[in-house]
C-alpha cells in the first residue's frame, strides 16, 4: 500500500500511516533524509511515531556526504520506507544520484509499503513538476524532473482554492492526473484502489478513481 500526505503530525497523517501498517506487526521501516539531518531534528519525532506504532526498527539514511550504500541495501528489505518533505528538486536530485529510484519502484512492485510526505510524496509520481505549485525552488539546478512513477497521477500537497487552476494547467500539459491534498487530507492507494481520506480534490480525475 502507498499513502501520500501533506502532513504527517496530525490525526489525518497518523490514521494513514496506520492503516498502511494494518496486519504487520513489529514493521521494519526505512527513513530517507530529503537532506543531511545530523542532529536528526527531523528525523527523531518521526521516527517515534513508528515506535508507538510498534516499529521493531526505524533505520536513517541521508543522501549526500553521509551516504551509506550498506543502510540503502537494508532499506529495501523494510516492511515500509518512508520519504519525508523538504524541498523536492534537492530530494530527488539526492534519489537520482544514488540510483534509487528504480529500486523504489521494485520495492512497490514487490508489495512493500511507501509512506511518501509532501516533497516524498511528489518524488513518487511520474515527475515532481508540481514542486512550485507549493513554493519549492530548484536551487540545485535539477534538469531532470522525472521521478519515481510508483503512481500515475501528479500530487500537490499543502493545497490551496488557488492551486485548482494552475493544477489544472499542468494536468493538460503533462498528460497525468492531479490531487490536491491540503494538510488534513492524504491518499491512500493499493493497486488501482484510491481510497482518499479527508478531502483531496482531482484534477481530470484518473478513470479508476470512478
Amino acid at each position: 500500500m502507498i499513502a501520500l500526505l501533506s502532513e504527517l503530525h496530525n490525526p489525518t497523517g497518523r490514521a494513514a500511516v496506520r492503516q498502511v501498517l494494518r496486519g504487520v506487526s513489529r514493521p521494519s521501516i526505512g527513513y530517507i533524509a530529503s537532506e543531511p539531518d545530523p542532529q536528526w531534528r527531523y528525523f527523531e519525532p518521526v521516527r517515534e511515531i513508528y515506535r508507538q506504532m510498534g516499529a521493531k526498527a526505524v533505520h536513517y539514511l541521508e543522501l549526500e556526504a553521509g551516504y551509506d550504500p550498506d543502510v540503502a541495501r537494508q532499506m529495501m528489505d523494510c516492511d515500509l520506507i518512508h520519504l519525508c518533505g523538504g524541498n523536492t528538486f534537492r530530494y530527488l536530485d539526492g534519489l537520482q544520484r544514488r540510483e534509487l529510484l528504480p529500486e523504489l519502484r521494485a520495492f512497490a512492485e514487490r508489495g512493500r509499503a511507501l509512506v511518501g510526505v509532501s516533497a516524498g510524496a511528489m518524488v513518487l509520481t511520474p515527475s515532481i513538476e508540481s514542486a512550485h505549485l507549493c513554493g519549492d525552488r530548484n536551487e540545485v539546478g535539477l534538469a531532470d524532473t522525472g521521478a519515481a512513477d510508483v503512481v500515475p497521477f501528479q500530487f500537490v500537497p499543502h493545497a490551496s482554492v488557488t492551486s485548482e487552476s494552475e493544477a489544472l494547467e499542468l494536468a493538460r500539459r503533462l498528460s497525468y492526473p492531479a490531487v490536491l491534498c491540503d494538510d488534513d487530507s492524504a491518499i491512500l492507494m493499493q493497486g488501482n484502489d484510491i481510497l482518499p481520506m479527508g478531502h483531496p480534490r482531482w484534477i481530470a480525475a484518473p478513470a479508476f478513481t470512478t
